[in-house]
């Protein structure tokens, strides 16, 4: 019988210039018995390190380690140092609901899905990820992993779940150190190949906070070749998954190429329309993209996030460049109200 001081969940924070949030996020996973709270500091130029010292003598369930620079290599020495049944992932500039935590401990105590996933609040909004609880196992697996695949945006960040520690120690789950981007994703779909059952939740347990410098907010322009090498690598990992799968991923690869034409490309202040849609042209023809382009059928192309795709697809570049702008200009102006949205 396992003695009830077990750690049930580890909580594991990267800190990289988190002097003025940190203390918010660890304040909201404190007085929580059976947790522990792994705060990886990599980096920073700020009072991080003080800040943490601080927090260390204040609350008993933190720990703190150093890692190279980058938040995977924060994240994976987390996980390398943690001792609880299930892990889950924080922010340095978020925090988790009051409630989120109970929820969250609730599900671990109990254990019956080999993943939970929630919902979240960022700025004034809520995203929920389901109306009501949803399991998804045996012959329904399927249909989750799909769900979340075709729809990185939504599900596949890896706050506001909870991962199974011997799950991902079984099979060296790791996030990749050299991805700038989708690294979240990446973990998640790795993850996802050993699971037999997910879990959906209504509840809001993260509360997310718009920064419009966070990276994938900053533009560069090396940024388009990264982002490719990001989906490669992700694709070698679905190598070995069924029709289905290979199927919800093309979808996968143009929901990012989506966010790269909006966040990337048609951002840029200096370049003119036709630049970008010449930009926009070159990277479609990348073979992960036109693999997946290829594969898309006109049919499945109704939503309006897979517009572009369907213009694409008929040689209408153009007009697929227009909707990219006028996305661009929507997201400018949810950020101004702190809506997060693609």
């Amino acid at each position: 019988n396992k003695m009830q001081t077990d750690v049930l969940i580890s909580f594991i924070i990267p800190a990289y210039n988190a002097a003025d949030t940190i203390e918010k996020a660890v304040q909201s996973l404190t007085d929580v018995p059976r947790t522990e709270v792994l705060i990886v500091e990599n980096g920073s130029t700020d009072e991080t390190k003080q800040v943490l010292q601080r927090l260390k003598k204040k609350y008993s369930n933190i720990k703190i380690f150093t890692s190279d620079k980058g938040v995977s290599n924060a994240r994976n020495l987390g996980i390398q140092n943690a001792t609880g049944e299930w892990l889950a992932f924080v922010d340095a500039d978020d925090y988790l609901a009051r409630t989120g935590v109970a929820t969250m401990m609730n599900d671990a105590r109990h254990g019956e899905y080999d993943f939970f996933a929630y919902g979240h609040v960022a700025g004034q909004k809520q995203n929920s990820i389901a109306d009501r609880k949803r399991v998804f196992d045996g012959g329904k697996l399927d249909e989750g992993r799909v769900q979340m695949i075709q729809n990185p945006t939504r599900y596949m960040q890896v706050w506001a779940k909870l991962f199974r520690r011997d799950i991902i120690e079984k099979n060296h789950i790791r996030f990749d150190a050299e991805l700038p981007f989708a690294e979240d994703s990446d973990f998640t779909l790795r993850y996802m190949k050993h699971i037999v059952s997910i879990c959906w939740k209504p509840e809001m347990v993260y509360h997310y906070t718009l920064n419009p410098q966070s990276v994938m907010r900053v533009q560069t322009g090396e940024k388009t070749e990264k982002y490719i090498r990001a989906m490669e690598k992700t694709a070698e990992a679905i190598q070995d998954e069924n029709e289905i799968i290979k199927k919800a991923y093309d979808k996968y690869v143009m929901m990012h190429f989506n966010i790269m034409m909006v966040r990337e490309v048609f951002q840029q202040r200096t370049y003119s329309f036709r630049v970008k849609c010449k930009k926009m042209k070159s990277v479609a023809k990348t073979t992960i993209f036109k693999n997946a382009i290829d594969a898309i059928r006109v049919k499945e192309c109704k939503s309006a996030r897979m517009l572009p795709v369907l213009l694409m697809k008929m040689k209408l570049n153009w007009l697929a460049g227009i909707i990219y702008m006028l996305r661009v200009k929507q997201n400018e102006g949810h950020e101004k109200r702190g809506i997060n949205s693609i």
